[in-house]
C-alpha cells in the first residue's frame, strides 16, 4: 500500500539534472543492511511511520547516510522536494 504509493510518487520527481532512483524498498523497521547498501550507493534511506534503533541511527552517522523521517506523505515528499532542488546547479 504505501510502500508503492510512495515509491510511485517519488519517481515522478525526477527532471533533468536530479533524478530519484529506488535502490530499495521494504517494510519494517530500518536495518543495518539498509543503512550500507544506502552507504555504498550514496542513497538517503527514507523511514515512513518508522524509526531507526540507536545502534542502526548511530551506524548511520559513522557512514554518512542521511535518514529522512515522515509520518504524512506530503511532507515526505516535500523533503525529497528540497533534497533534489539543493542537487540542482545554480542558475545565473
Amino acid at each position: 500500500g504505501s510502500v508503492e504509493a510512495i515509491r510511485e510518487t517519488l519517481s515522478g520527481l525526477a527532471n533533468e539534472e536530479a533524478k530519484v532512483k529506488v535502490v530499495h524498498h521494504a517494510v519494517g523497521a530500518i536495518t543495518e543492511n539498509d543503512i550500507q547498501l544506502a552507504g555504498a550507493s550514496q542513497a538517503i534511506v527514507i523511514g515512513f511511520n518508522v524509526r531507526a534503533e540507536p545502534r542502526v541511527a548511530q551506524l548511520a552517522e559513522q557512514l554518512g547516510v542521511r535518514i529522512l523521517y515522515s509520518r504524512i506523505i506530503y511532507e515526505l515528499i516535500d523533503q525529497i522536494k528540497a533534497a533534489l532542488q539543493g542537487m540542482l546547479a545554480p542558475t545565473f
